[in-house]
């Protein structure tokens, strides 16, 4: 990873860029005097502070012109700040006005520039999650919850996790980007890339521990071995 000129200093993890954001926001005061979390409260950052995140975004703005466009980002913000979303103090994601407006809006850092998250990464693991989530909801009422590699029926104590068996999510994944593009975190997406992977995916339900462990080691020792 490229080293990442952050809160005034140059940075070459994902880690420290997400500690000094925290530092960023450990000085402001979120507490009442009766030591409850200000629910709401809005910190705009100063000059010094907002002249960091503009060099963010003119050197490090994720790639998909489709979501900027979407959260109004594709121009830069007239201000950057951040927003205490939590009574407990335990939330505060980024929040700017928009180019073309005066009211902030939250939204997570790590969707926002590239030395926070892959973008990619990032999408690919909420459609997996998505998927897997409505495919053993079937399962269950389908009667059918059990491990297809032991026989072990799934319930609370033992969860079962969805397995691809051929062709593999990722590979799925990659061939609908190869036909249809990029994907975004825009809601109409799942719909379009859900009928997609269905018309490719076969399916079997594993025990979370040991049996998918054991099964994706066997088939990343097969595929290595051709």
């Amino acid at each position: 990873m490229k080293r990442k000129f952050w809160f005034g200093e140059w940075h070459s993890t994902y880690t420290s860029c997400n500690r000094l954001y925290k530092k960023l926001i450990a000085g402001i005061e979120w507490e009442n005097p009766n030591k409850t979390g200000k629910k709401g409260e809005l910190f705009v950052f100063d000059d010094e502070q907002q002249s960091w995140f503009n060099y963010i975004y003119d050197h490090y703005l994720v790639d998909d012109d489709d979501y900027l466009k979407f959260y109004r980002l594709h121009r830069k913000p007239r201000k950057w700040g951040i927003r205490n979303f939590s009574q407990t103090g335990s939330n505060y994601p980024l929040s700017y006005a928009p180019f073309n407006s005066n009211q902030f809006l939250p939204i997570n850092r790590k969707h926002v520039f590239t030395c926070f998250a892959d973008q990619d990464a990032v999408c690919k693991a909420k459609l997996r999650q998505k998927i897997n989530s409505s495919y053993v909801k079937f399962k269950l009422k389908d009667n059918n919850y059990v491990c297809n590699y032991c026989g072990a029926e799934g319930n609370y104590d033992n969860p079962l996790h969805l397995d691809h068996i051929d062709p593999t999510f990722n590979e799925i994944y990659e061939e609908f980007k190869m036909r249809h593009g990029k994907l975004t975190l825009l809601a109409g997406n799942y719909g379009v890339f859900s009928n997609f992977h269905d018309k490719r995916a076969e399916f079997q339900l594993l025990c979370a521990n040991p049996c998918h462990f054991i099964k994706t080691r066997e088939d990343r020792r097969m595929k290595a071995h051709g």
